[in-house]
């Protein structure tokens, strides 16, 4: 179970090389709302806890801005969705961990101003 506050979350798509990252503050039932309609199986890769989630998920979905879904195919209208990059689910949580590290850093400089 995981406890109450804020989280970034990976969602992949099951046999597939789609991944979702997001924010949520119970990202366990976020992926029961986003199976709904979804013709793949999806699964909760990595979760981290953050402070702000809000600046955090920013942070990151500007590291994974070269592997966006929708920047690749607009179409598709999927913002929050990524290719994996090259490197796989190893890459995309060092990719994920320094942008929610970058965060927590403008968290403590928002405490102390």
């Amino acid at each position: 179970m995981i406890e109450e506050g804020e989280y970034i979350y990976v969602i992949q798509a099951e046999d597939s090389d789609l991944i979702k990252i997001g924010r949520s503050k119970q990202p366990t039932n976020r992926v029961g709302s986003l199976q709904t309609g979804c013709p793949y199986e999806l699964r909760i890769r990595l979760i981290w806890q953050v402070e702000d989630m809000k600046t955090a998920e920013l942070l990151v979905h500007k590291a994974m801005k070269p592997f966006n879904v929708q920047g690749q195919k607009p179409e598709l209208r999927a913002r929050e969705w990524f290719f994996m990059p090259e490197g796989g689910l190893e890459r995309v949580k060092q990719l994920v961990k320094g942008a929610v590290e970058v965060a927590q850093e403008i968290q403590l400089v928002r405490e102390n101003y």
